[in-house]
């Protein structure tokens, strides 16, 4: 009689686990990554937007990346930067399904000498990580280029047709 209570018993602890185990399931969030640069002179202007297209929130939001210039500033609209050199890191922290962050960062462009032809510059690099399980990691980075103008050549201002000199 003992040993067939001892085998019911086991049984049942496994039937418990089980149900315990598949009742938990993984948290699925979708982060995407996207950006834009501008100059103005010698300083670049970058802007990092990553949005989470769901279908969970995501916890433990990184954003960072090298640069390629030497950073005077990071901001962000949620959560804190640091930077050191041509690096930054951003800790985001949770971002809800359809929630999204920007952050911007400004910096010295490299000396290209003078003069010097319009200069494409793409040494921007930038990507994003969470907790959650991401099914599409392809959009979680980036990377940003932008037209350094010829030395005396006219940029066009917004809006208008007329130009300043770089």
């Amino acid at each position: 009689m003992r040993r067939s209570i001892g085998i019911v018993f086991a049984v049942m602890l496994v039937t418990i686990v089980t149900l315990v185990g598949s009742s938990a399931q993984a948290q699925v969030a979708d982060l995407h990554i996207s950006g834009s640069g501008s100059t103005y002179q010698s300083t670049a202007f970058y802007n990092v937007g990553v949005v989470n297209n769901g279908p969970d929130s995501t916890d433990g939001v990184m954003v960072g990346g090298s640069t390629g210039i030497t950073i005077a500033s990071v901001t962000t609209s949620q959560g804190s930067c640091t930077f050191n050199g041509t690096s930054f890191s951003c800790d985001v922290g949770t971002l809800a399904a359809g929630g999204s962050v920007s952050v911007s960062v400004t910096g010295q462009l490299p000396n290209f000498g003078s003069p010097h032809p319009d200069i494409t510059f793409c040494g921007f690099g930038a990507g994003t990580s969470g907790t959650a399980s991401d099914p599409n990691t392809s959009d979680n980075s980036v990377t940003i280029c932008v037209v350094v103008p010829s030395i005396g050549s006219c940029v066009p201002q917004p809006g208008n047709q007329q130009c300043r000199p770089h």
